[in-house]
């Protein structure tokens, strides 16, 4: 009697593909014993592990990117708005006030994204 893996390997892409936190262990169990199969998963959940590490801290760079351009833009209009001929002095005040919060979270952020990285 032959047995088809046809749906066994389709449920195993329809796993994989559903959840990418999911890391995929073949292991040939016909060479390989108890411990070779438990040196073989734990290999598999470091190599998962050190993925999931690296598309995190992708992510936090690109999200820092893109966080910096936007404050870079704040700062800069902020500055062109300062230089408005005759700019009500409330209005000045408020856009005193919104670089330097513009300048604070930049510093901020600056120092998570250092610390992050020597972690």
């Amino acid at each position: 009697m032959s047995v088809s893996w046809k749906p066994y390997l389709k449920a195993v892409d329809h796993l994989l593909s559903e959840d990418p936190a999911l890391v995929p262990v073949f292991p040939n169990l016909a060479v390989c014993g108890p411990e070779r199969l438990v040196c073989e998963i734990k290999a598999a959940l470091r190599r998962g592990e050190k993925e999931r590490q690296r598309a995190e801290d992708c992510a936090r760079r690109e999200f820092s990117i893109h966080l910096k351009n936007s404050l870079t833009a704040m700062l800069l209009n902020c500055d062109l708005a300062q230089q408005i001929p005759g700019l009500p002095d409330e209005a000045s005040k408020k856009l005193l006030l919104l670089h330097h919060l513009a300048t604070k979270m930049r510093d901020q952020l600056e120092l998570q994204v250092g610390q992050a990285a020597s972690a």
